[in-house]
């Protein structure tokens, strides 16, 4: 899997900053109740999303092929605002863009390439359990945490095109434009790491269910088609960000 140069050079300064950090103890942004700000850059790599053809099949010329495939990878952004509630619970409302995603799949039976651009948007409620609020427990600089959040997704599909591989075969009209709002998910761990009494970084790992996607129902050529869609689509995440506590 490639990962992308940005994320990576992103990872590498965060790893070298935090290397030149002196030790810390927990700081009062991890104790004292009060709003905080975030930001984040990562990378957000797609598992397989189960596309099928939801309708009639006879639109479609490989109708017993299966869509499902994975839908590429994207760069991703977040912004967020937050209260913690205690040195053990925060709770934050989070938006994330990831606007690109490529779907490609081949089909030999039909020597055809069926893609798409996929652009998704999530708000997401999410709780966290932070180790600094455990027992008394202490990692000084470094907060480790787990996450949970429940939400929106709205996932926009474009340039949803059939190439014809075929010797002087005619590639197929584009689908239209579709967007889709669902309910959507997510499962956060990560290490936030003081760098002065408000301001930390934070690194870490989600598992995200993207809602449902599905492309739209006419073309030119058409005026109606069966869509593609999906009943669940999921990345991993990886992110590094910027937390501002306002205490």
């Amino acid at each position: 899997m490639k990962i992308n140069k940005l994320a990576l050079g992103t990872f590498a300064a965060v790893a070298a900053t935090t290397l030149s950090l002196p030790a810390l103890a927990a700081v009062k942004s991890d104790v004292q109740p009060g709003f905080y700000a975030k930001a984040e850059l990562g990378e957000s790599f797609s598992q397989v999303a189960d596309l099928q053809v939801r309708g009639n099949k006879a639109n479609w010329d490989t109708p017993d092929d299966d869509y499902s495939a994975k839908i590429g990878n994207s760069l991703l952004g977040s912004i967020g605002i937050g209260y913690r509630i205690s040195p053990l619970l925060r709770t934050d409302l989070t938006y994330t863009l990831r606007n690109q995603f490529d779907y490609s799949k081949y089909f030999a039976s039909e020597n055809y390439t069926r893609v798409m651009d996929i652009k998704n948007q999530t708000l997401m409620a999410n709780i966290y359990v932070d180790a600094n609020g455990i027992c008394g427990v202490d990692f000084g600089r470094f907060n480790p945490y787990v996450g949970v959040g429940v939400g929106m997704a709205r996932n926009e599909t474009s340039n949803a095109i059939t190439y014809n591989h075929k010797p002087n075969g005619t590639d197929f009209p584009a689908i239209e434009t579709f967007s889709k709002n669902s309910f959507a998910w997510q499962f956060t761990a990560g290490t936030a790491i003081s760098l002065t009494d408000n301001l930390s970084l934070d690194v870490g790992y989600r598992l995200v269910d993207l809602g449902k996607i599905s492309t739209g129902s006419k073309a030119p050529d058409a005026d109606y088609i069966s869509p593609l869609a999906t009943s669940s689509a999921y990345t991993h995440e990886a992110f590094v960000g910027v937390r501002y506590s306002f205490v």
